[in-house]
């Protein structure tokens, strides 16, 4: 039997945004828990509580980068509003002869 090694398990391909992981897992007898004395029940459990950890790994996983995406989308949005809000300024600036500046310091005020 060949060995499997745990990174071989937690690196295994991800699985498609509909699939439940605990259907398509290995059997506890083809786990990647390695077993060299015949299956017992706490080598079972061990291998049922990898399993329901890498379902809710992948399911936080899942949201992070939904979570991601909505973020970056925000930060984009923000971005355009806020150059969008600098030209209008600067521009309504040189329509009255006016420059705008930025503050950066009391000395500079």
């Amino acid at each position: 039997m060949q060995e499997l090694k745990m990174g071989d398990y937690i690196n295994s391909p991800s699985l498609s945004n509909h699939e439940d992981p605990r259907k398509t897992e290995k059997k506890s007898s083809d786990s990647a828990v390695p077993c060299h004395t015949a299956p017992n029940a706490t080598a079972d459990w061990a291998v049922e509580d990898l399993v329901e950890m890498r379902y809710l790994l992948v399911g936080q996983r899942r949201q992070l980068d939904k979570d991601h995406d909505d973020l970056e989308a925000r930060y984009q949005d923000c971005s355009r509003r806020r150059k969008s809000t600098w030209d209008l300024a600067q521009q309504d600036c040189r329509n009255r002869g006016a420059h705008l500046v930025t503050v950066n310091s009391k000395e500079e005020q």
